[in-house]
C-alpha cells in the first residue's frame, strides 16, 4: 500500500464472516479486471490473520473497504453497488 503514484482498493474481512463469504468471487473477479491497471491495485486483508494491520487502520466491521493513495488512507467506502460507485 506503500507505493508512489498508486492507488489501493483493499477488502478487509475475516472467514467467518457471512457478508464477507456472500460476496464470493466479487474481489478476486475485480483483481482480474483490474490486472495491467498502473494506477490501481485490488488487495485484500484476512483480519483474523493480520490483526495488526487492521487495528492500525482502525478495522472494527466486516466487510471494509478502504482506498489508499501513497500509502494514505483516501476513503472508506460506505454503501452498495461496490462496482458501481468505485470501479466504474
Amino acid at each position: 500500500v506503500q507505493e508512489k503514484d498508486t492507488a489501493w482498493f483493499v477488502k478487509f474481512c475475516v472467514p467467518w464472516c457471512k457478508h464477507c463469504k456472500s460476496l464470493g468471487t466479487l474481489w478476486e473477479d475485480l483483481g482480474k479486471e483490474m490486472e495491467g491497471a498502473d494506477e490501481i491495485e485490488i488487495g485484500e486483508v484476512d483480519c483474523a490473520t493480520d490483526k495488526p494491520v487492521c487495528s492500525k487502520v482502525d478495522i472494527h466491521s466486516y466487510p471494509t473497504f478502504k482506498l489508499f493513495y501513497n500509502g494514505e488512507e483516501v476513503t472508506k467506502y460506505q454503501g452498495n453497488n461496490l462496482f458501481i460507485y468505485f470501479v466504474v
